[in-house]
């Protein structure tokens, strides 16, 4: 089902549509303060968005006077990135690079990856991510992860087929779990009135331990982890999974 390195044309056309939809102000906000909370960070402290998408929450954060890089893959998502930082005359340092290819050095003071955006790769790509922004972190750095696609919160809910409306857009997807894999392989489809697109997706799904033991690989410490940004525990079948952890100083 799935074709190598999907996700290097994925975030093009109606997905970037959609993903601008589904995605409102207030929660925009709402994420913003737990990482800035979790980075235990003041401006004009450095950060990296990685991947950062359309830069929504880099935009927040420099809009809060942080040193904000974001980084995606995407170029059409850069390019309103671009634009939106622009109109609200705001300094970010945008840079279109696959998510593991982080040139930096002990650079920056905190790092996040939001959007639920981990675990498109394969084991060794996930683990590479893992390390890279392991060395773009200042001593004692911290890095926030979203890594709601965890077994524990996926697995329980798994539907076959899914129909939603996100604004203008018919969202449809159609799932297969490859339990040899632990991956999850996903038919997108996205339509709005005549127009239609595919696409497909995969997820490494993790379980908690298994990403505790990457974190641990990489050479993190102080791992803390909520099943919401509102800093609840995190528990089986909950709806999210955020991992808070630092470069050892």
């Amino acid at each position: 089902m799935q074709k190598p390195d999907w996700w290097k044309d994925f975030s093009s056309g109606l997905a970037v549509d959609m993903w601008r939809q589904a995605v409102t102000d207030d929660q925009t906000h709402s994420e913003a303060d737990f990482i800035q909370k979790m980075l235990q960070l003041t401006p004009p402290a450095t950060i990296l968005d990685v991947p950062c998408g359309f830069g929504r929450l880099a935009i927040e954060l420099a809009s809060r006077g942080f040193t904000m890089s974001g980084l995606d893959i995407s170029v059409e998502f850069l390019e309103e990135a671009r634009v939106a930082s622009s109109k609200r005359r705001l300094n970010v340092s945008w840079h279109q690079r696959e998510m593991r290819d982080l040139p930096w050095q002990m650079s920056f003071e905190g790092a996040f990856c939001f959007g639920n955006s981990f675990g498109y790769l394969d084991d060794e790509g996930n683990a590479e991510f893992l390390d890279s922004v392991y060395r773009v972190l200042s001593p004692g750095g911290r890095f926030v992860l979203d890594a709601s696609s965890v077994a524990e919160n996926v697995l329980p809910r798994i539907q076959e087929h899914t129909e939603m409306r996100v604004g203008s857009i018919l969202f449809i997807e159609d799932n297969h779990y490859d339990h040899a894999l632990s991956r999850l392989d996903t038919e997108y489809t996205f339509v709005r009135a005549d127009q239609t697109e595919k696409k497909f997706g995969s997820h490494r799904i993790y379980t908690y331990r298994e990403l505790q033991g990457l974190f641990s690989k990489a050479g993190f410490v102080n791992c803390r982890t909520f099943g919401t940004i509102s800093e609840e525990p995190f528990t089986f079948g909950a709806q999210g999974l955020f991992i808070v952890a630092s470069r050892k100083t």
